[in-house]
């Protein structure tokens, strides 16, 4: 089973429980992440999501993964699939850690498995992975 994997991180001048609820306030997620265009639901584990992705350039695409980690303030996960579970699989991470009182270093990461993960290498990968970042936090 072939694994891709893609992180992003930086450092933002605010406290930890400001970022977490930026966060968690998914009806704005579009203004500071260009990568994930839409997203609704409860972030608490078991839920699931709707997401709407669309790296730059490229057509959008929706699917409904489920809350894996929902720890305040610290990690929000879910895991998405293509079909059923193994074929093509995206688990999707937001890491805070503190820095220091005044700011937090935010890991933005998605690691895709399956076996169809072969067939999205390349060029495709390289532009997901410059499409994730996280501005304007």
């Amino acid at each position: 089973m072939s694994v891709n994997r893609i992180e992003r991180t930086i450092e933002i001048d605010r406290r930890i429980d400001k970022v977490w609820e930026v966060l968690i306030d998914f009806q704005s997620h579009h203004q500071w992440n260009p990568f994930i265009r839409n997203i609704s639901g409860d972030p608490q584990v078991g839920e699931k999501l709707k997401v709407h992705v669309a790296p730059n350039g490229r057509r959008g695409m929706n699917f409904n993964p489920v809350v894996t980690t929902a720890k305040a303030p610290s990690e929000l996960a879910w895991l998405g699939k293509l079909g059923v579970r193994g074929l093509f699989d995206g688990a999707h991470r937001f890491s805070l850690k503190p820095v220091d009182q005044r700011r937090t270093r935010l890991t933005q990461s998605e690691e895709f498995s399956g076996l169809l993960v072969v067939l999205f290498g390349g060029g495709s990968m390289q532009q997901l992975k410059a499409s994730i970042r996280c501005t304007g936090l």
